[in-house]
């Protein structure tokens, strides 16, 4: 019997949620610090480096605003 693997198990799956992943951490991340949000379409575009940079300097955004309080 033929057995299909669930596309979220495979590498390009994980590499495809995983970057589903940042953009939606990233667009929240703008949503808390009032900032316009980046298109999926433009997030897309980018390698996971280039996201995870980003969502790093967002964190970093937050827990600065979070401490002038």
């Amino acid at each position: 019997m033929l057995r299909l693997t669930p596309i979220e198990q495979t590498t390009v799956g994980k590499q495809i949620f995983g970057r589903g992943e940042l953009i939606g951490k990233i667009q929240f991340a703008q949503q808390l610090l009032k900032q316009p949000l980046s298109q999926k379409e433009e997030l897309a575009q980018k390698t996971a480096e280039e996201l995870k940079s980003i969502l790093r300097q967002l964190e970093t955004e937050l827990e600065s605003s979070l401490n002038v309080q």
